[in-house]
């Protein structure tokens, strides 16, 4: 969560962790174990279709690893999709959805993600305003964006009983 003289201080891991950790090794082997874990039991996750300056849309799914009865423990993977198969951006696409994963299976926080990734610009753009997309990584961080956002709007509303006043 951020850096105090040399102290490393993480906080709200799914797994409760609090705790300072000054030894880089130490904290590398608390991550590798988190992405080494075994795959949950239930997974659940929804994609989001987003327009990109490419000429065809890019498939955005960010899956959740979920409790038993149906509820959000934390986001799990991100799997991003363009274009066929075998094409450069393809690989692309695949290669950012992968490299989400990792961080969310590190325990970053997907809020934090899409901040990264929206506002990088190509050489083209399509959209006015929201909804303008500067590039696919742009496009992936709208994905998870918007994606996340509903997530958990669905959630809460389920929770709430029906009563979705801060719905906006």
């Amino acid at each position: 969560e951020g850096s105090r003289g040399g102290v490393l201080r993480t906080k709200g891991l799914e797994d409760g962790l609090d705790e300072d950790i000054t030894d880089y090794q130490a904290f590398s082997k608390l991550v590798q174990e988190r992405i080494n874990r075994e795959r949950p039991e239930f997974i659940e996750g929804a994609t989001e279709k987003v327009d990109t300056p490419h000429g065809t849309k890019a498939l955005v799914n960010l899956s959740y690893n979920m409790s038993g009865d149906g509820h959000i423990i934390a986001p799990y993977e991100c799997v991003a999709n363009m274009g066929k198969a075998g094409q450069d951006i393809s690989a692309f696409a695949e290669a950012l959805g992968r490299s989400i994963s990792l961080n969310l299976k590190a325990g970053v926080p997907v809020e934090m993600i899409p901040g990264q990734l929206r506002g990088i610009g190509g050489e083209t753009q399509i959209g006015f305003g929201e909804a303008k997309v500067r590039s696919l990584p742009d496009a992936i961080g709208k994905g998870l964006d918007d994606g996340d956002r509903k997530k958990r709007r669905f959630e809460n509303k389920d929770n709430d009983d029906g009563n979705d006043e801060n719905q906006s």
